[in-house]
């Protein structure tokens, strides 16, 4: 039986790819997590976005 290989879990995303995820600019993903409506995580100086916290912005907005 053949084997394959798994395609690796994402969990963080990094600014540029979360604004493509989400078809913003940059700076509206910057605005967004400097006033917390999009959750983000401090690793050293990077910023990281959770898969999990951009579903569930995108969620919260369809709500209203």
């Amino acid at each position: 039986m053949e084997t394959k290989p798994h395609a690796p879990i994402r969990i963080l995303m990094d600014l540029r790819e979360t604004a493509q995820a989400l078809k913003l600019s940059d700076r509206t993903v910057w605005s967004l997590a400097n006033t917390g409506e999009l959750r983000s995580v401090r690793i050293g100086r990077s910023r990281r976005f959770d898969v999990r916290d951009v579903h569930a912005f995108v969620e919260r907005k369809k709500q209203g």
